[in-house]
């Protein structure tokens, strides 16, 4: 059995001293090396496959190298999951780990309970910064502010991603559900369409999503013609053309109405979805649809806390742009029309 490399042997193969090793494996800001050191030590302690553990690089610097997440979203939504894959992603590079910190998200009484237990997370030196991700909008029943209260209270380093505060000590990442819309409209006519509406669910008081995804539609198509999903009929989709959908799955609800009434897509009615699924590039045919960079929110939401945690950023605001996905179900008219 090999013997696993010690930090003297990464010393020894790359010429320097044990305290360089650990200046520059540990990124410590205190001593500063040359950019060819810098390299002869990560050289060496790739090809001996060498990296410091957290645990002694806490001992060393007081820190946990560890990142708590704290959501409210369930553990298989698809934007949550894609968030964390950025985080988890950029931890990785960075050499920090990321803990989960487990928080009572169950409604009682359609109220999300404030549950501050994660902050001992921090207090026990376990974590050294907070990757806090709000619920959905649907869901807005968090007591958003109280939470950064109390993290600030304890001086907790934070990122809060799809919150509705504005609080100025605090760094956020949103997700800017209205660009969706109105980039999926614009998708549209720019390839010939002028007749689009749109179709989601009825607008709730209490759905932030929703009514933000109505704007864009606006924004890009003003006075646009808006339906509900549960008024579409089949005789009312034939004289559509071209339709944009809150989500895949009121795109999915068109896409079986066509196919049941004869109605050709993207021949006879053309769709852009305002959000991607995991099923959207297998329906028949692949949907046209515009993504959220959840993963890229990850991974800045990451940077952020870190240089926080470093002091060496200032508070952010960020909202990352969103991207088109173009399927099959999207019909390219003559631009000249």
């Amino acid at each position: 059995m090999n013997k696993k490399a010690t930090i003297k042997d990464v010393a020894s193969l790359a010429g320097v001293s044990i305290s360089a090793v650990s200046y520059i494996l540990n990124r410590s800001t205190e001593k500063k090396y040359s950019a060819e050191t810098v390299e002869r030590v990560n050289m060496a302690a790739r090809k001996l496959n060498y990296s410091p553990t957290n645990i002694a690089r806490g001992m060393r610097s007081q820190r946990a190298h560890a990142l708590g997440v704290v959501s409210f979203w369930e553990l298989d939504n698809r934007v949550y999951v894609k968030t964390l894959e950025g985080a988890i992603n950029e931890c990785a590079k960075e050499n920090y780990s990321l803990i989960l910190c487990q928080v009572n998200n169950c409604p009682i009484g359609g109220v999300v309970p404030d549950d501050f237990s994660y902050i001992q997370y921090y207090i026990d030196k376990r974590i050294d910064g907070i990757l806090f991700l709000a619920p959905p909008s649907i869901e807005r029943t968090l007591h958003e502010q109280l939470h950064i209260d109390k993290m600030k209270q304890v001086g907790i380093p934070c990122v809060v991603i799809n919150g509705e505060t504005h609080d100025p000590d605090i760094n956020y990442l949103r997700y800017d559900y209205r660009s969706t819309t109105r980039a999926a409209a614009e998708y549209l006519i720019k390839n010939g369409h002028s007749s689009i509406y749109y179709i989601s669910p009825k607008v709730c008081e209490s759905c932030q999503e929703l009514s933000l995804r109505r704007k864009g539609f606006l924004d890009a198509v003003p006075g646009g013609k808006i339906v509900d999903i549960d008024d579409v009929t089949p005789e009312r989709l034939k004289e559509y053309g071209a339709v944009v959908t809150n989500k895949s799955d009121t795109a999915l609800k068109l896409i079986n109405m066509a196919l049941d009434n004869d109605i050709r897509i993207p021949d006879s009615l053309s769709i852009v979805s305002a959000n991607v699924e995991n099923y959207s590039e297998f329906l028949h045919p692949p949907l046209t649809c515009v993504q959220l960079p959840f993963g890229k929110i990850g991974e800045a939401a990451v940077k952020l806390l870190i240089g926080e945690i470093d002091g060496k950023t200032e508070k952010a605001d960020i909202t990352l742009s969103c991207e088109i996905f173009a399927g099959g179900s999207v019909k390219i008219l003559d631009k000249s029309n």
